[in-house]
């Protein structure tokens, strides 16, 4: 039982459900190689010797748009520090 403060006088319950825990867990696992593989690319962007992709700032929103197009980043924490090598 927990409370919320959207929801003041209500009481609110709290179940798990191993099926949806396990097809969850499925997914996350598939989609964190995808992943990864785009953060790789942002990280070959920015050694390329042509329009490389510079700036903390430049490379932060590119990392942000993958993590957002595969919202992985509540599963595993990313170390930007891997894009600036």
């Amino acid at each position: 039982e927990i409370t919320h403060p959207d929801y003041p006088d209500e009481r609110l319950i709290v179940c798990r459900n191993p099926a949806l825990a396990h097809e969850r867990a499925k997914t996350r696992e598939a989609l964190l190689p995808r992943t990864e593989r785009e953060l790789d690319k942002v990280k070959l962007a920015t050694t390329r010797p042509k329009w490389r992709l510079k700036g903390k700032e430049n490379i932060g929103l590119r990392v942000g748009k993958v993590v957002v197009s595969r919202t992985i980043l509540t599963q595993r924490r990313w170390n930007r520090s891997r894009c600036l090598d």
